[in-house]
């Protein structure tokens, strides 16, 4: 794929995540009205940080190609991974994690 089609096709996918993004806000306002913009920002933030940990754990399923006896220690040496290993040398589902757990530190950082 040559610099044009890829900023073409990365362009689409920003434009359908967007969508997505906005679909959602649609979702919750309708359900749970304007009171989260009410929130505190620290509330907020936690709301934002289970999530960032959903999004690893979600990883870490999607990534399991067999179903082993003690799946734990499976997801721990998973999150070590994600802990230390730089997103260049991991593949999507990990670099999507390894981001989740900077964003995490990072927001628990900025809350201190």
């Amino acid at each position: 794929m040559d610099t044009k089609d890829h900023a073409r096709v990365l362009a689409e996918d920003l434009a359908e995540m967007c969508g997505a993004g906005l679909a959602r806000l649609e979702v919750g306002q309708a359900e749970y009205g304007d009171d989260s913009f009410g929130r505190p920002r620290r509330e907020l933030v936690g709301e934002v940080q289970q999530e960032l940990v959903d999004v690893v754990n979600w990883c870490f399923i999607a990534t399991r190609r067999a179903r082993p006896t003690d799946w734990q220690a499976e997801a721990r040496a998973f999150w070590r991974q994600v802990q230390w290993t730089l997103p260049s040398d991991l593949g999507g589902l990990h670099i999507v994690a390894r981001l989740a757990v900077d964003a995490w530190l990072r927001l628990q950082e900025e809350c201190r």
